[in-house]
């Protein structure tokens, strides 16, 4: 999406980062006998890695550790605080008298209260259910393994109660743009009533609470994590001499967020929250594309069963192109993607090779065989841009729906046309019957090549790059693109077969 935008001639601010607080990191750094600081920053640096060698174009990929990100989230909690939005509540919570602590979220397993699913204390993978450490059947320390006991204790809630309405209404009126995974598991939330929520807990490794004379309680993770996108935001316009409140106030901006649905509730619900109940304007999402899990071959994905399947490992085994189109193609807001071998290496060598990369190798080949690489501009034709016109308005409005899904399908449609229209008009006959026919035909191949790269960019820009180089094209935007004479350069097969 962040290229689709680029290349539509839109300033983008496409930006991320790692999570580095909370609960996961500290029982990780217990369990290899590190500090947390350590951790975050170990895993940091790996997703970069596998980021960029999956060929994100990320502007700015922060971590929440910065102290840029502190400083914005000790700010905004701090005017926080000072709204009737955040209340201070007693209430009983599980303490671990193995460990000597309260224990917060995913400090503690259990049973889900609504569906039975074993879980952490924080949420249900199962059915998505919001949830309390307190709330869960059976509660078990993590660590230890021992039962907890109730004792008294203080957290700072954020008042989603107090809020609902506001929410509801911004629901209301921005839920159309959103996927329909999304829609539905917000719409359910306010079904069931929104209720506060703890947003501070005891953790000697967080964002302190902005309140003084506190000692280990620490901004809930949820509460400031969610802040790294403004935060992020925030120092890419430093670093580049644009106007925070420009970006973060939506003065003509639009803020798209994408991620899996385990993160709907933290975007639609809590993000939201955050930015109504703090006294200064921050414009709320525009459009949450959430997208289903992904499996390997037919089983959630799991370590202690076998079935792990790492960006890491695939990025060692396969082209990334293969990667971004296999999972551009499959991803879906509506079921899981299933990821098994026999039909990604079908979908690879049959669509992306057989079809596209056979299409531009046998077309450049034919030109370079019989018109030294050279082609003539040629007149219009207007089936062949028609086609190629009625491509980028339907990819468009696709990706900008975010089915990036029918957006891959719907230029593979045009693949197929490309390659059908290269058969049905048998250059290697014409060449001998009417030369300058076949130079035109050849303009039609080229021109559809040319299209058909531009509009693979955003999903494949590896091998997408290459063809445009071949084509000496080094401009151009997301829109038909009039090929000007041509002189095919160098050339090879585009990908090999898997």
């Amino acid at each position: 999406m962040a290229r689709y935008y680029r290349l539509k001639g839109k300033e983008v601010c496409f930006v991320s980062g790692s999570d580095c607080y909370g609960t996961p990191i500290s029982i990780q750094a217990q369990i290899e006998g590190k500090s947390p600081h350590e951790i975050a920053e170990t895993y940091h640096e790996k997703f970069v890695s596998i980021l960029r060698d999956l060929n994100f174009s990320f502007d700015n990929y922060s971590h929440t550790i910065k102290d840029s990100h502190l400083e914005f989230a000790r700010k905004f909690h701090e005017d926080l605080y000072n709204t009737d939005f955040v209340c201070r509540k007693e209430k009983k919570r599980l303490y671990c008298n193995s460990c000597k602590r309260f224990l917060p979220d995913r400090y503690v397993v259990g049973l889900c209260p609504n569906c039975g699913h074993q879980t952490k204390g924080d949420s249900c993978d199962k059915c998505g259910k919001v949830l309390e450490p307190e709330e869960l059947v059976n509660p078990k320390c993590n660590i230890c393994g021992d039962s907890p006991v109730f004792k008294d204790n203080f957290q700072f809630y954020i008042r989603l109660s107090k809020l609902e309405k506001s929410l509801k209404d911004f629901f209301d009126k921005r839920k159309d743009k959103w996927s329909i995974n999304a829609i539905n598991l917000t719409n359910r939330y306010f079904e069931e009533g929104l209720i506060d929520r703890a947003i501070s807990r005891d953790l000697d490794w967080g964002i302190p609470v902005p309140v003084d004379g506190l000692k280990n309680k620490v901004i809930y993770n949820w509460g400031e994590n969610v802040l790294g996108y403004l935060s992020a935001c925030k120092e890419w316009c430093e670093k580049n001499g644009k106007d925070f409140r420009d970006w973060s106030n939506g003065n003509g901006c639009e803020h798209i967020f994408v991620h899996a649905k385990d993160n709907i509730q933290f975007h639609s619900i809590i993000y939201p929250a955050l930015l109504i109940a703090n006294p200064s304007k921050y414009h709320l999402p525009d459009k949450i594309f959430a997208f289903e899990y992904v499996t390997n071959e037919g089983q959630k994905i799991s370590k202690s069963k076998g079935t792990c399947l790492t960006a890491r490992q695939l990025l060692s085994e396969y082209n990334v192109d293969f990667l971004r189109y296999y999972f551009a193609k499959n991803i879906s807001d509506r079921k899981d993607l299933d990821f098994n071998r026999k039909e990604f290496i079908d979908s690879i060598n049959g669509e992306l090779i057989n079809n596209w990369g056979n299409f531009v190798n046998r077309s450049l080949a034919f030109v370079k065989n019989k018109f030294n690489g050279k082609i003539s501009k040629s007149e219009k034709n207007e089936e062949v841009r028609n086609k190629i016109a009625q491509t980028f308005k339907k990819t468009c409005s696709f990706i900008e729906s975010g089915k990036v899904s029918s957006a891959t399908k719907e230029i593979f449609e045009l693949v197929n046309f490309a390659n059908k229209y290269f058969n049905q008009t048998e250059p290697w006959k014409i060449i001998n019957e009417n030369k300058e026919k076949c130079e035109k035909l050849c303009y039609d191949y080229l021109t559809l090549i040319l299209n058909l790269a531009v509009l693979l960019n955003p999903i494949i820009p590896t091998g997408s790059g290459k063809v445009l180089k071949w084509l000496s094209v080094n401009n151009f935007n997301y829109q038909f693109t009039e090929l000007e004479e041509a002189e095919i350069s160098e050339f090879y097969p585009l990908y090999a077969r898997i």
